[in-house]
């Protein structure tokens, strides 16, 4: 089974989409299920063969209380075990995952426009519970969701309800190999069942501009090692109805002298999503603006190291699979005085 193939979503809610999701989000904080179920109580909602949304409740401590919804079970496990990881690579790691969130936040946590969009439900929220809809996207930071986003959320948010309104037990998993409590839409109905979602372990798309990489590869070596490392950058909110890129901040290291060789903040073309290959195709830019390739690469940050051992077979050089401090450093050093 393959992960469902994802695209931005550009398309306009309507004012129904919009006042029916609203009224959901007023049932689900009427319930409050954060002080009631952990993260690992997951609700699987399969609304075909090969499209299943994964559902599951935060806020058991009594902070960020939201509805999450995933893509795939593999994002599902990895978010939930975010926290075994150090803070740059979480940060990376929750910024590469699409989900979908109804966030109940404090008035100055939430999106441009919301305040609007609350007002016009004319619902009364709890204060410090104002309700956030929001889609992250690979190489995207939250804004208020598209068409088809709000409409799965309303599928989800309904099937979650159903389960909690109705006195439903959603059991907890030990370990993703546990059945998942599925709600699976058969014969213009819903279903309930419980089954196993095998994780896909699938690895990262390591494909680069053949043009760049034949460049590359008739470069000459110099016997030198370069730290290169590909970082998620924080942002501020911005314009109302916007679905503003989040940069990642691309650095090239001497490992030797320190010295850097080169920075840069990339972002998805208009409409495209992440993909790692942004990073890998500015490593060979640089290669050939230099006019040689160094003869070993060390790479810092998750994104990178995922694909690093096999990027460094494919332009022939030498992988070092030990991460250099100092870059991450500078990296954030530079990044704090912009």
């Amino acid at each position: 089974m393959m992960k469902r193939e994802l695209q931005l979503d550009e398309t306009t809610p309507t004012q129904e989409q919009v006042a029916k999701i609203f009224d959901l989000a007023k049932r689900v904080l009427d319930i409050s299920p954060w002080e009631f179920m952990i993260e690992w109580q997951i609700l699987a909602v399969q609304h075909a063969a090969d499209d299943t949304s994964y559902v599951f409740v935060t806020g058991e401590m009594g902070d960020y209380l939201s509805v999450q919804i995933y893509s795939s079970f593999d994002d599902v496990d990895a978010m939930l075990r975010i926290a075994e990881g150090n803070h740059q690579d979480m940060f990376d790691i929750m910024f590469g995952m699409p989900q979908l969130k109804l966030v109940f936040a404090k008035a100055n946590e939430l999106l441009p426009g919301d305040r609007e969009r609350i007002k016009a439900s004319g619902i009364t929220f709890k204060r410090g519970k104002n309700p956030s809809f929001q889609s992250l996207m690979p190489g995207y930071d939250n804004c208020f969701p598209g068409g088809r986003e709000i409409e799965r959320m309303t599928v989800c948010l309904e099937q979650l309800l159903f389960m909690l309104e109705g006195g439903h037990a959603i059991p907890a998993i030990n370990c993703p190999m546990d059945p998942i409590c599925t709600r699976v839409y058969r014969e213009g109905g819903w279903e309930q069942e419980m089954k196993t979602h095998p994780l896909l372990h699938q690895e990262p798309d390591l494909s680069v501009s053949e043009e760049l990489l034949d460049q590359v590869l008739c470069l000459p070596m110099q016997d030198m090692t370069m730290a290169c490392g590909c970082f998620v950058v924080p942002t501020s909110f911005r314009e109302k109805g916007s679905r503003p890129a989040i940069a990642r901040a691309f650095m090239l290291m001497d490992v030797e002298s320190q010295v850097i060789l080169g920075m840069d903040l990339l972002v998805p073309e208009p409409g495209k999503l992440w993909n790692i290959r942004i990073a890998l195709d500015a490593i060979l830019k640089k290669f050939i603006a230099f006019g040689f390739c160094p003869s070993q690469l060390r790479f810092n940050g998750i994104l990178l190291r995922e694909v690093g051992e096999q990027f460094c077979d494919m332009i022939g050089v030498a992988y070092d699979g030990r991460r250099f401090g100092p870059l991450l450093k500078a990296v954030n050093e530079i990044m704090s005085r912009l």
